[in-house]
């Protein structure tokens, strides 16, 4: 049984790419790269993050990200018309696969804009309120006298200072990106 765990095991690898919201593109590079090495995207886990590659015959194919929070059979039927299969999907990420003779698909800026405003608002909304909750337990830490509270309160401080991070960052980065789709609409 476990020899037969050690085999499979073998056969899998797991690898941590770059976030799709940050490197579409070095995402898709590094997957196509790995498929050309015998490595085939097998799962996708926390939102692009972190793939479940299988070992295949090495092969040269092409990698497309999509995003669609509701998919239906027709989105799903438009990509496999293209000559575009599924790999795998997480929430409103789809990572689909083809050929390499398949022609790229080519990106729709407005949805792109929509999808990011919409990502965006949303993450916006929790580092605001996850910023004003930081600030109050700031304000309690300063004025508090007992040490036990203000030690406990640091733990908080720390705590919602990381989830300020996690939600700001990406927040950011949507911006960023929304306003480079503008800059390419325009030039």
């Amino acid at each position: 049984m476990i020899n037969r765990w050690k085999e499979m095991l073998k056969r899998i690898k797991f690898i941590i790419s770059n976030p799709f919201i940050f490197a579409e593109n070095r995402s898709v590079d590094k997957l196509e790269s790995l498929a050309k090495e015998g490595w085939q995207v097998k799962k996708i886990m926390l939102g692009g993050i972190v793939y479940i590659l299988e070992e295949v015959e090495p092969t040269t194919i092409r990698y497309h990200f999509d995003s669609h929070p509701n998919p239906t059979n027709d989105y799903y039927h438009a990509f496999e018309i293209a000559g575009w299969k599924l790999a795998d999907t997480t929430n409103s990420l789809h990572l689909f696969y083809a050929p390499a003779g398949v022609a790229r698909l080519e990106r729709n800026p407005e949805k792109l804009q929509s999808r990011f405003h919409k990502e965006s608002s949303y993450l916006g909304k929790y580092s605001i309120g996850i910023f004003i909750a930081l600030f109050f337990v700031f304000l309690g830490w300063v004025y508090i006298e007992w040490n036990i509270v203000r030690n406990m309160l640091i733990g908080v401080l720390s705590i919602l200072f990381i989830g300020f991070a996690v939600t700001f960052t990406p927040y950011a980065i949507y911006k960023w990106r929304m306003q480079k789709l503008r800059n390419t609409d325009t030039n």
